[in-house]
């Protein structure tokens, strides 16, 4: 479910979130899985002054530990929590929508209009309301990765992917399938009807 914050609170979380959403971009090759790892590890901390939290917060957000550790001082225990729910939520939403976008751009799937389609198919089977997030995952992972051999040698991208649709179950579904939608028909789409065949090499 969407976090609704007071202004105080979503000051914090968009310097948080903004500035981990540029980190993201250029600072790992599996976003999601790191993004996951982030969100389960926000989940931990029992207190709302530790250190370690400050820290991290004030890294994403680009600022000093000092002048983070000010700010958040300046929030109630309430407000805390408020805003780690809210940078939680977002950033399970940043971290999915990475994992959407990136299929988009895959080499692989660019140059295969007939598997373009098919992922096409399994997002409207789920947008729809055809399948559920569980079945709509588990299609599109037996498409990509077919065997347990293929997991293996693909296994940084695999488990990005299974990082990534674990993400999904911390957001709103409407959510989840706007930007299914967004990515996967829509963006999918019209790189498929924009397709022509790749040159073969000589």
């Amino acid at each position: 479910m969407a976090v609704v914050t007071s202004d105080k609170v979503e000051n914090v979380v968009e310097m948080v979130v903004r500035g981990y959403s540029k980190l993201l971009e250029v600072a790992t090759a599996t976003p999601s899985t790191d993004t996951l790892d982030f969100v389960e590890s926000l989940e931990e901390y029992d207190d709302l002054d530790d250190s370690d939290l400050i820290d991290t917060l004030a890294s994403w957000a680009g600022l000093s530990y000092d002048d983070f550790k000010r700010i958040w001082e300046g929030l109630t225990d309430s407000e805390k929590n408020e805003a780690l729910d809210a940078i939680e939520y977002r950033l399970a939403i940043v971290g999915f929508e990475n994992l959407m976008k990136r299929w988009t751009n895959n080499y692989y799937v660019k140059k295969n209009p007939d598997l373009m389609q098919k992922m096409i198919n399994i997002a409207k089977k789920y947008v729809s309301d055809k399948i559920d997030l569980d079945d709509f995952s588990d299609a599109l992972k037996n498409l990509l990765w077919p065997t347990e051999k293929d997991r293996e040698m693909d296994k940084r991208e695999y488990w990005n992917f299974l990082s990534g649709m674990t993400l999904a179950n911390y957001i709103d579904e409407e959510t989840v399938k706007e930007i299914v939608k967004k990515y996967l028909i829509d963006e999918l789409g019209k790189l498929k009807a924009l397709w022509i065949p790749w040159p073969k090499k000589s």
